[in-house]
């Protein structure tokens, strides 16, 4: 398996199949609409699409979202895609990555547990900024509000 740079990337039957556009707040859901991510795909030896991991970078925020297709997930491929595109942050001379989980992602909880044994911390903009936050809050948070992990890259 590889993960490839996917150039021009449009919303297609795999990403639709793959990628649930709600959780994920797409701007472009429709079959041949252009995206504006950076996407990324992980591929088998038979160019089956397994997996998507994608980069938004606004406001100096390098923020990852990854998808698994249902019948590839809990085999460490989110793990890899995820790994491989902080490398891609920490080459561009990224400090930082971001990862958002939203309150309507019905696997959340999951979410939030996973990304935080990948060494993100929740955060909620308190009076004082950017306050780091535990697991439990953003477990509590994500289910009225949607929720920033930051993983520290260096």
């Amino acid at each position: 398996m590889k993960l490839i740079k996917d150039e021009n990337p449009m919303w297609d039957d795999n990403k639709k199949t793959i990628v649930e556009e709600g959780p994920f707040n797409l701007k472009n859901p429709e079959i041949g609409s252009p995206l504006e991510e950076e996407w990324w795909k992980l591929i088998d030896m038979d160019q089956n699409v397994l997996g998507y991991g994608w980069i938004t970078m606004e406001n100096n925020d390098f923020e990852i979202s990854v998808a698994i297709h249902k019948n590839h997930q809990e085999l460490g491929l989110g793990t890899y895609i995820l790994g491989e595109l902080e490398q891609i942050a920490k080459n561009r001379g990224f400090k930082a990555t971001v990862s958002v989980v939203r309150k309507k992602n019905d696997n959340s909880e999951s979410i939030i547990n996973w990304l935080c044994r990948k060494n993100y911390i929740s955060h909620w903009l308190g009076i004082k900024g950017m306050e780091p936050k535990s697991k439990e809050f953003a477990i509590n948070v994500v289910k009225k509000s949607d929720i920033t992990l930051i993983k520290n890259l260096e």
